[in-house]
């Protein structure tokens, strides 16, 4: 039994809203048996998402391949590897704080981030953290593709988007109502060093790179609903400029070290996601279509990305 992209994400935000006490549509949930079919599933995409749907437990925090640096013998070491970090955040949610009851707050923000986890454990992405109104995922590891995990990325950032618009948050936009809801998402990929961090005997995994630090940063400068991408994404996979981007924020730092005066200057890019998923509308047929190429859809080949109608490489 096939399911299309768009069957799937609904069925996540319906799960989502069913969990938060909301209103939903139980037509979006899929029978158990269909389910446990999609578990066996030799299809990636639909076994995540039967693994999200059925509550297969979820590993959140630090990152499957470099827990091990958080064993004691390992404190104190560290691994660089690559990695697509993705993090969204809500704005508005202080506002909310002080007018609404907490329970409504908590209603909002329950739906958002149950959504979000779930469209990016689809995409292969890793939960490593929530952070108050906001989720941070790695795509991306040891046996992974960096072209193949930074596309995940994006593609992820673009349903994430497109589906709290359409299914998770349109009550809250209405002025009538309530203050609007402003979900943001950046992105960037760069080389990280793996280590871990605490005390006695606590530690968990992090990454430390100026590349994750700013896929949150660049968000502050953007408006409701964007997906900004730093630069070394933008370069890793070729990301046509006319096509699908803006000139976004420019980080400028300067400090001293060791006497000598040091400066970044550091581009940012608006993500025309609406265009991303209108060229890449034949994955809405079949679940299975995730990561398949079609024509005017970023395409990765060994070295760098194109456009065309190959498939992923």
């Amino acid at each position: 039994m096939a399911i299309s992209k768009r069957q799937a994400l609904r069925a996540i935000a319906a799960q989502a809203r069913k969990h938060a006490n909301l209103s939903f549509d139980p037509t979006a949930l899929l029978p158990e048996s269909t389910l446990k079919e999609y578990l066996r599933s030799p299809e990636g995409y639909y076994k995540r998402f039967a693994e999200f749907s059925e509550a297969v437990p979820l590993q959140r925090g630090g990152h499957p391949d470099y827990d091990f640096l958080a064993q004691e013998p390992n404190i104190g070491k560290t691994v660089e590897g690559n990695v697509t970090t993705f993090f969204m955040d809500l704005k508005n949610f202080t506002k909310y704080c002080c007018f609404l009851s907490p329970g409504k707050v908590y209603q909002a923000k329950y739906a958002t981030i149950e959504s979000i986890i779930g469209v990016c454990h689809i995409h292969g992405g890793h939960l490593h953290d929530l952070t108050g109104d906001g989720v941070m995922v790695f795509f991306g590891g040891k046996s992974t593709n960096d072209l193949e995990a930074a596309r995940n990325a994006l593609d992820a950032a673009a349903d994430s988007m497109q589906l709290l618009e359409r299914e998770v948050i349109p009550e809250y936009n209405d002025n009538s109502h309530y203050p609007n809801i402003h979900p943001k998402i950046g992105l960037d990929f760069g080389n990280v060093l793996w280590g871990a961090y605490g005390a006695p005997p606590v530690f968990e995994v992090k990454a430390t790179a100026f590349n994750v630090d700013v896929a949150n940063k660049m968000m502050s400068e953007r408006n409701s609903q964007e997906v900004a991408i730093g630069d070394e994404l933008k370069k890793l996979l070729g990301v046509d400029e006319d096509e699908y981007l803006e000139t976004g924020w420019i980080y400028n730092r300067q400090m001293t070290v060791n006497g000598e005066e040091k400066k970044i200057s550091y581009k940012t890019w608006v993500f025309d996601w609406r265009k991303h998923l209108r060229d890449r509308n034949e994955e809405d047929k079949d679940l299975a279509r995730m990561g398949v190429v079609t024509v005017n859809a970023p395409v990765v080949t060994k070295s760098r990305t194109t456009l065309g109608d190959a498939p992923l490489a």
